[in-house]
């Protein structure tokens, strides 16, 4: 997207939260980069958020609740693919235990803090 920052893009304020569609219609570059673009807005710091269809950054004070939901349905999608991973994990190393990592340094009679995880 060269010298175009995505945030100029994005208003501020949830009553002016606007789509990925009309992001790709007033920039013209694909859903994929302006994902991207978004992505790397927040890794510089820009406060951005996702919520009812819309993006948007935040304002003021009224925009709190928004950005607390969005955080909390990040933090939850967060948490079900970590599980998801682990039950994926453990089914395949019941299929194939020679793919189980080998304890390194363990000193013996040590108990692992991962035991029963």
């Amino acid at each position: 997207m060269s010298d175009l920052l995505i945030e100029e893009y994005i208003p501020a304020g949830y009553e002016n939260r606007v789509t990925r569609t009309h992001l790709h219609s007033i920039l013209h570059i694909d859903d994929r980069v302006i994902r991207e673009e978004i992505k790397a807005a927040l890794e510089r710091g820009v406060f951005i958020a996702s919520y009812d269809d819309g993006y948007f950054r935040w304002k003021d004070a009224k925009d709190d609740p928004y950005f607390e939901g969005y955080m909390g349905r990040e933090n939850s999608r967060f948490l079900k693919i970590g599980h998801r991973n682990r039950l994926m994990r453990d089914a395949w190393l019941e299929i194939h235990p020679e793919k189980k990592r080998k304890k390194k340094d363990q000193i013996p009679g040590q108990m692992s803090l991962f035991e029963g995880v």
